[in-house]
């Protein structure tokens, strides 16, 4: 049979190598990326967060715009109402001075009347009305000519304070209307005072809300923007997860193919045939070591060789079976003198195929691999001894 050569166990341990560690570079570089995931997906959260705040702002300013919109609107009605209220005022301004106007005339022309009869009374004494008396032709003649000279002056006087009343009532009128125009023009000028700075305040608003739309544009982008890059980093992170996974299998193949090669290389031979055919993995060798049951420093006085559980056990070398039955610690074990003080011990078997006294041949089955006595794992421990002192099987077996 042939053995395996080193070079091909270093060749399978750079291949194993080669494969994890670009694995655990992978590996920190999805860590990379998942925390810039993270880092991603916080500012997002902080984006979106200012984001709605000002959407938030956003609605309540459209409404205050749209109770100054309204307010003004109200504003408007009532400022053309005064200014209408004020033309008409205006108007009967304009009439009741034109009445005063009138009745001053009146008053003045009535006046100058009066003056003109008391001149002529003045200039002729009372020859006039004397005159028109004697001019009387009879008795009930004279006192209808004396009533109507009294009705005369008692007509100029009434009609004077008559006059005169209605020229009072008109200024009082103008007195009035006067007023009303100065309390109109008040209001005016106050309703326009509020229409001037409800625009200041609705121009103020609009601005604001103008700011207020250009940073939700701007978050808007930063969102787009961060929600491009959270996609772009999740593809990484799928990629870089799919090429770990990718590696780890690798690896995993890797190390099946080097077990697979070390159980596949054909064993050499020494003086001495190789008791579990097919399964050539030393797993521990003739050295001092820590005990893995018992973790006691101890000298490990032969070789471990795993098999799965009923592997063939096979004689390193003929002779007669000296022992075979259960013993401490090896459970259950079958030991072959080969003669010359050479003798041979298989341990941890599952199951024994032959009997003490047994003589048996070079490759002859002779047990079945286990896990019995002190033991991890189903294995041979395989065990030289001459004269009764074990030495390493390396010598006989030539691994």
């Amino acid at each position: 049979m042939r053995k395996s050569k080193p070079i091909v166990k270093i060749i399978l341990t750079l291949a194993v190598l080669t494969m994890l560690f670009p694995a655990a570079a992978r590996a920190q570089s999805l860590s990379d990326l998942q925390k810039r995931q993270k880092d991603i997906q916080s500012n997002r959260s902080q984006v979106t967060e200012q984001y709605n705040e000002t959407t938030e702002q956003i609605n309540q300013i459209e409404q205050e715009i749209r109770n100054l919109d309204q307010q003004l609107s109200d504003g408007q009605d009532a400022l053309d109402r005064i200014s209408a209220q004020l033309e008409d005022t205006n108007q009967l301004l304009a009439k009741t001075q034109a009445d005063l106007a009138q009745a001053e005339a009146d008053h003045e022309a009535q006046y100058q009347l009066f003056k003109e009869r008391l001149k002529f009374m003045y200039e002729n004494g009372s020859y006039g009305y004397l005159e028109v008396l004697f001019q009387a032709k009879d008795f009930s003649d004279f006192l209808n000519r004396a009533e109507y000279i009294n009705r005369i002056a008692r007509s100029d006087k009434e009609m004077l304070e008559k006059l005169q009343a209605a020229e009072d009532l008109v200024n009082e009128k103008l007195a009035e209307v006067t007023d009303q125009k100065a309390r109109v023009e008040t209001l005016l000028a106050d309703q326009t005072a509020k229409q001037d700075e409800l625009t200041y305040t609705l121009s103020a608003k609009q601005a604001y809300l103008d700011q207020l739309d250009a940073d939700a544009q701007t978050y808007q982008s930063k969102l787009d923007m961060l929600k491009q890059q959270d996609d772009d980093i999740k593809a990484l992170i799928k990629k870089a997860q799919d090429d770990l996974k990718a590696q780890q299998a690798a690896a995993a193949a890797a190390k099946r193919a080097k077990a697979a090669a070390s159980q596949a290389s054909a064993y050499a031979g020494g003086s001495m045939s190789w008791p579990v055919p097919g399964h050539y993995l030393i797993s521990d060798t003739f050295r001092a070591r820590n005990n893995p049951v018992n973790g006691k420093r101890e000298f490990h006085t032969g070789v471990d060789i795993p098999a799965p559980t009923g592997s063939a056990i096979t004689a390193a070398r003929g002779g007669v079976v000296i022992y075979a039955g259960w013993m401490s610690g090896y459970g259950n074990t079958v030991i072959i003198d080969s003669g010359g003080g050479v003798t041979c011990l298989y341990g941890h078997n599952s199951k024994l195929v032959v009997g003490v006294g047994q003589s048996v041949a070079e490759g002859e089955k002779i047990a079945k691999a286990g896990s019995t006595g002190n033991s991890t794992g189903p294995h041979c421990h395989f065990q030289v001894m001459v004269d009764g002192t074990a030495v390493n099987p390396k010598k006989y077996l030539n691994y």
